[in-house]
């Protein structure tokens, strides 16, 4: 956020302009809202610049509604499958309905959001609570996470418009992320004790204890897979390391041999160093995927690794069963292995 515009988000190839009005918007003060993106896109000629008007009321230009003609047109622009004679035949009419030969340059770059004010906050805390919930990886009974997180940005963005301050995207992220790790406390203690309480005490539940075991299964097949590969990539090292001893820790100088000389991972045993872990994702089925290579072990990072994990995927399934990896026991699935990934990273230690 910075400049005089309401929010502005960028990078140093894309910046988006939006403000916000509380106010009906009459045909003079659209016109000024255009003028004044025309004037930023001149302005702004280092990068790629797109416009947003936030109302909280529909904005009639002449009687007609300015965002249905507008939307119109973008659902037309963006189909590929439209042709350029459409395309052009909906933009002519958008401008002539409109009056905005002079913005021409700017018509693809704008669009319109039209939002009722809520009735109170609440209204607002449960659309940002569902919006975060289907961004992250988190469990938060009662909305308390997302309530405080949704007060804290509130503040933090009040604070931010009032002293025209600007936030980057990792510091925002830092905030999410700190906010959503502290939900994974205890997520998963219902089903590594395997019980459920009733009125007079406590009974086994049998389909948690059928869902550990089957996750404790895929973890043991996923583990072996995974360890029998290092062992085969490792094999050179380890001859190596029984002959001319194993390679020196780089903190202590002690030689690392713990974990039987390497075979079920590289350390030190006299000061615990680690010079590789993987963070891994694995399925019941025994199939796994690497999350990460080298992760910083800081709970909101683990968070981050998930997020950007499954965003580059096509889907939240298993590639070899189907079955979904993303539900309420995501991270039982997630496990680190002190090797490197690909196996051959071992040759640049």
């Amino acid at each position: 956020m910075r400049g005089e515009e309401d929010i502005e988000i960028f990078n140093k190839e894309k910046h988006i302009f939006i403000q916000l009005k509380s106010s009906v918007i009459g045909k003079s003060d659209f016109a000024n809202i255009l003028e004044h993106f025309l004037t930023l896109n001149s302005d702004n000629t280092s990068t790629e610049n797109f416009f947003v008007l936030t109302s909280f009321v529909p904005i009639r230009i002449n009687e007609k509604n300015f965002k249905e003609y507008l939307d119109d047109y973008v659902n037309v622009l963006v189909n590929p499958y439209e042709t350029d004679e459409k395309k052009k035949q909906v933009k002519d009419a958008l401008i002539s309905n409109f009056a905005l030969s002079k913005y021409v340059d700017i018509i693809d770059k704008v669009r319109v959001e039209v939002r009722p004010l809520f009735k109170d906050s609440k209204d607002t805390k449960v659309i940002f609570g569902r919006y975060l919930r289907l961004n992250y990886i988190f469990k938060d009974p009662g909305d308390i996470i997302a309530d405080n997180l949704y007060t804290n940005l509130t503040n933090k963005f009040a604070e931010l418009r009032r002293k025209r301050g600007a936030i980057t995207r990792a510091e925002l992220e830092a905030v999410v992320n700190s906010a959503i790790s502290k939900g994974s406390i205890f997520s998963g203690l219902s089903l590594s004790v395997g019980y459920s309480k009733i009125e007079n005490g406590y009974v086994e539940n049998e389909q948690k204890v059928k869902k550990r075991d089957l996750i404790m299964a895929g973890f043991k097949k996923a583990k072996k897979d995974i360890m029998r590969g290092w062992r085969k990539a490792y094999r050179k090292e380890l001859i190596i390391s029984c002959i001319f001893s194993a390679k020196r820790c780089p903190q202590c100088g002690h030689p690392m041999m713990a974990n039987m000389m390497g075979i079920f991972g590289i350390a030190c045993p006299n000061c615990g160093f680690n010079p590789y872990v993987t963070m891994f994702i694995f399925c019941e089925c025994g199939a796994y995927e690497v999350v990460k290579a080298q992760p910083e072990l800081e709970d909101d990072k683990q968070i981050q690794y998930l997020k950007e994990f499954f965003d580059g995927r096509e889907s939240d399934v298993c590639k070899v069963c189907g079955k979904k990896l993303i539900d309420e026991y995501v991270e039982n699935r997630i496990f680190y292995a002190p090797i490197p990934y690909p196996y051959e990273e071992i040759d640049n230690m």
